[in-house]
């Protein structure tokens, strides 16, 4: 068993109006992807810095499992360092609500990474254990605390997902005295991994053969209109930031959303990965462009990129 260090106990407002007004920082897409340059860094956390000794990770829990809207910060709060400095990191979200399964946690886990780039200040990148986070100085007077991270990924998540009914979060700032990159990696190894594994294992057991349905994802329309993804047990998208399981439970979280469903249809050709379905969808979604797609083959009418 792993024993952490006692940290500060804050508690935020239930009511996303409120917790919302409590910001001291923005939240909103017009922050999306900010980059923190090395002259702008106030605070570093995770990182190569570290060799990747941080991690990410959201779980799905009981309502009985879980305090709503505590955040606990382990280690040095944002009035304890200096600008530019930089320690590993331990970042857990737990969710409740009486509909969710564990079968929502990837999904969510991806979703939580995307919100955060959407924080003023804040460069977040990758996820998993590979996680960088940087705040930028301009924050400095304004953001008292670690706290308003989470806080403000919370908010997001009550706001737009009326399934999530609860939601706590643990932030570990790893210095030396709390254990530093060792205290992370053990913790990545004996902790996070197993749970990641399982996901994986899960998705691992199923094939393109054992369902009639495939989704799609029109999210890269934005800035490529012709743009289509086919997602199916054995392809994942060209991104690479959601599976099959992910957008399955994703359409059910965001039915409106960029996601769809794609009948399979008839298999033309079982070695390229050729469907009628498919084909049909994609030409349609496709702005009519697309008018044949093989999903086994990145040379003869691959999917777009």
């Amino acid at each position: 068993m792993i024993k952490l260090p006692k940290g500060k106990i804050h508690r935020i407002p239930l009511d996303p109006e409120e917790l919302f007004e409590e910001l001291p920082i923005e939240v909103s897409p017009r922050w999306a992807s900010e980059r923190v340059r090395k002259q702008d860094v106030w605070l570093e956390l995770g990182g190569p810095k570290h060799d990747y000794k941080s991690f990410v990770i959201v779980e799905i829990v009981g309502m009985d499992e879980i305090d709503p809207g505590k955040v606990e910060i382990i280690g040095p709060d944002l009035d304890e360092i200096e600008p530019g400095t930089t320690y590993p990191v331990g970042y857990s979200l737990k969710i409740a609500g009486e509909k969710l399964t564990d079968d929502y946690a990837g999904y969510f886990e991806r979703w939580a990474i995307d919100n955060h780039t959407r924080v003023e200040g804040l460069m977040y990148l990758n996820m998993r254990d590979t996680v960088w986070m940087r705040l930028h100085t301009r924050l400095q007077g304004r953001l008292t605390s670690l706290k308003y991270l989470p806080q403000a990924i919370m908010g997001i998540f009550m706001a737009q997902v009326p399934m999530v009914e609860a939601m706590e979060a643990r932030l570990i700032v790893a210095s030396e005295e709390v254990g530093g990159k060792e205290l992370m990696g053990k913790m990545t190894e004996e902790i996070c991994k197993p749970i990641w594994e399982s996901r994986d294992a899960k998705l691992d057991e199923l094939s393109d053969e054992d369902t009639d349905t495939f989704f799609g994802c029109t999210l890269c329309q934005s800035f490529a209109p012709n743009h289509c993804c086919v997602i199916a047990p054995d392809r994942t998208p060209f991104c690479g930031v959601i599976n099959w399981d992910n957008i399955r439970v994703g359409i059910e979280v965001d039915p409106a959303g960029y996601s769809f469903e794609v009948a399979k249809g008839e298999c033309i050709n079982p070695l390229m990965g050729e469907y009628s379905g498919v084909t049909e969808t994609i030409y349609n979604r496709s702005n009519q462009t697309l008018k044949k797609i093989n999903l086994y083959s990145a040379i003869k009418y691959p999917l777009t990129t």
